[in-house]
């Protein structure tokens, strides 16, 4: 079960320190505002890693997920708070949205090793192996589908029109 990997109590305090207030002078609202953006920030980390191939296993035992999740977390409660210009600069809270770190990763750290995504792992979106005859054959499954043509492919095997 992934995440998530800090608590509601965590983000009210991030909230109320970004804020330069303490956590019991925060209107009620906050509390249900910091749940909502402790979700955002649990499915923002495992989507996007996951998209990348990385299993949930990997996410969970990252050394940075909390870290990661909190910054989220801070963001998406401060950006849904309305507490960005005066109350919070924009530079700041831009800093806590991770989004396109995480998009990037290509190993992370677990127990102070690096890993990468297992080979072959991802059905959405990760880097796979396999061989242009599979994929040549899936082309011409989909032409005959009608979700074609594929004219203006380049050919990798030096055929004709039908081949990737």
């Amino acid at each position: 079960m992934p995440g998530p990997w800090i608590t509601t109590s965590d983000l009210l305090q991030r909230v109320a320190d970004a804020l330069g207030t303490d956590v019991s002078q925060l209107p009620t609202r906050w509390t249900d505002l910091c749940a909502d953006a402790n979700t955002s920030a649990t499915n923002d980390v495992s989507q996007l890693l996951m998209g990348l191939g990385y299993t949930q296993a990997q996410i969970d035992a990252w050394d940075s997920v909390t870290v990661y999740a909190r910054d989220l977390g801070t963001f998406w409660a401060l950006t849904r708070g309305g507490a960005g210009g005066e109350a919070y600069s924009d530079k700041a809270l831009k800093s806590l949205d991770r989004r396109e770190e995480l998009r990037g990763m290509t190993t992370l750290m677990i127990g102070g090793v690096a890993v990468a995504p297992p080979t072959n792992a991802s059905a959405v979106g990760g880097v796979s192996s396999g061989d242009s005859a599979a994929a040549a054959a899936l082309a011409r499954q989909y032409d005959r589908q009608g979700f074609g043509p594929h004219a203006g492919y380049v050919s990798l095997s030096g055929g004709g029109a039908d081949s990737i």
